[in-house]
């Protein structure tokens, strides 16, 4: 009796680089640092990713911070 297996590979994207993020509210880079200042009142988790100056990235329009996408 003989056993066949198939193994079948996973297609996953490379990840992101950092610097290819940027931020859709404005359109400026972004780093992986959080933010300097952070309001712990908004409730929210703390962001992972900024503004080159440190500050947080563009509220969206329901006001939630938005997340970094990939510059094109």
């Amino acid at each position: 009796m003989s056993i066949t297996s198939t193994a079948t590979a996973a297609i996953t994207e490379p990840p992101v680089a950092p610097n290819a993020l940027i931020c859709p509210g404005c359109g400026e880079d972004v780093i992986p640092v959080p933010p300097a200042f952070w309001r712990l009142a908004d409730g929210l988790p703390t962001a992972t990713f900024s503004h080159c100056d440190r500050s947080a990235l563009c509220r969206t329009r329901v006001g939630d911070v938005a997340e970094p996408v990939e510059a094109r």
